[in-house]
């Protein structure tokens, strides 16, 4: 049986050999469609990577809620000396609530924005000042390259200390020990302990995420950012003088395992709705941010697969009408096997090996050019591409089924041709 096979595909490898051009002409809707099944595959497959880290580096087992200002809030309660006060946002009873109602809750860090403006060398510095506790690093998968993060300590000894992000330093173009910058907040000096490393980026389009924001930020120790400067934060604006409220700025709540990630997100979100009527919150949860993604990437994968399958459909058209001449142009040639002995089933086995055969061909050579087009294409694009074992497999797998499907027809049609009448075909 295997001889036979082999002898089989050595009659079918010469008679396209025999007809070269042709035959190159014939793969070239194959290659075209098997190669842009491959490059599709690996781009779809690249994005859902880079999602992934994106949703990793938030922690797929947190849930994030921060304070926000609602839209046409006009201000909280007045004060004796102030025209206004604007109350909002995640209060503490919010998150003792959450800790004690909600199962599955393993741990819960907040964070208090100080609304002040950080100075550096003379010069007002755009970032956003952030009083933590030692955890709100690890549950958002922030490291240190220099120094050290903040401790517990720094926090209960009230400790004038921080950290910052490697590109609010780069920014201000900071060169040198980077341990010995000072930065002042209100009327007092934070020196900086660590400076948080830059996660590697595989795209351009991942650095400009806003997950990236958090490396400009400023982080000192949360006893020291609320005793220091207060929950309330006074500015002067358009005449009048007036103050912003909040309790908790932001919060991150650490599930303990992911399949309960969408019910305590859920139960969370009742606690909000029932607390706060005016939707002064917001609630990120990266997990559910995953799946939404990723039912979009996949949507747009099958898309793009659907519309490279065009290409082998026509390639398919391409061998059909190839076959059908080839059938016609050997037709004393079948009816001389078919006098020597042959079957109905030898001729279109012999015909189906033959299209089998060119399609595999030009499923290999397709499968070559999708590779080297997405290593050459996608990093001068800033795309992230991957290419699979499966997206290799699928895509010859699919060029041969074309090959069978439309081989099918003309090795009928040869198979069923009368001896006699193929003997006297001039």
């Amino acid at each position: 049986m295997f001889y036979r096979l082999a002898e089989i595909m050595r009659l079918a490898v010469r008679c396209l050999a025999a007809n070269l051009l042709r035959s190159l002409l014939t793969l070239l809707g194959i290659v075209i469609g098997v190669a842009s099944v491959i490059f599709m595959m690996s781009v779809t497959a690249g994005a859902r990577s880079e999602i992934l880290k994106e949703m990793e580096q938030l922690g797929l087992r947190n849930i994030i809620i921060n304070s926000v200002e609602p839209v046409g809030d006009d201000g909280g309660r007045g004060g004796q000396s102030l025209d206004y006060i604007k109350q909002y946002g995640v209060l503490h009873k919010d998150i003792t609530q959450i800790q004690s109602t909600c199962e599955g809750v393993e741990f819960v860090t907040v964070a208090h924005e100080v609304r002040d403006e950080p100075w550096l060398a003379g010069k007002k510095v755009n970032a956003r000042i952030l009083g933590v506790e030692p955890e709100y690093f690890d549950m958002l998968g922030l490291r240190h390259s220099t120094g050290r993060l903040i401790s517990g300590l720094d926090s209960t000894q009230q400790r004038t200390v921080c950290n910052v992000g490697t590109q609010l330093l780069d920014d201000h173009r900071i060169v040198g020990d980077r341990l010995t910058v000072r930065f002042n907040i209100g009327d007092m000096f934070f020196d900086v302990i660590g400076v948080l490393e830059e996660p590697q980026y595989s795209s351009r389009n991942r650095k400009a995420l806003t997950s990236s924001q958090k490396l400009r930020n400023i982080y000192v120790p949360l006893l020291t950012a609320r005793r220091q400067f207060g929950d309330t934060s006074i500015f002067q604006r358009e005449g009048a003088r007036g103050g912003v409220s909040v309790e908790v700025d932001q919060a991150i709540v650490r599930v303990e395992a992911e399949d309960l990630v969408l019910p305590v997100a859920n139960s969370i979100r009742q606690i909000l709705e029932t607390n706060h009527r005016r939707r002064d919150y917001d609630m990120v949860v990266p997990l559910e941010l995953l799946q939404q993604r990723e039912k979009a990437q996949r949507v747009f994968g099958i898309t793009m697969i659907l519309i490279a399958g065009i290409s082998l459909v026509v390639g398919g058209i391409g061998i059909i009408n190839i076959m059908l001449a080839t059938v016609t142009e050997r037709t004393r040639e079948i009816g001389i096997r078919r006098a020597c002995g042959a079957k109905r089933s030898h001729i279109a086995y012999q015909f189906l090996v033959e299209t089998t055969t060119l399609s595999f061909i030009g499923g290999i050579i397709g499968a070559l050019v999708g590779i080297g087009g997405v290593h050459i294409v996608a990093p001068r694009i800033h795309w992230t591409a991957i290419v699979t074992p499966d997206s290799i497999v699928l895509a010859l797998g699919i060029s041969c089924i074309v090959g069978i499907l439309f081989g099918t027809y003309p090795a009928i049609k040869a198979s069923r041709m009368d001896p006699i009448e193929a003997l006297r075909f001039e």
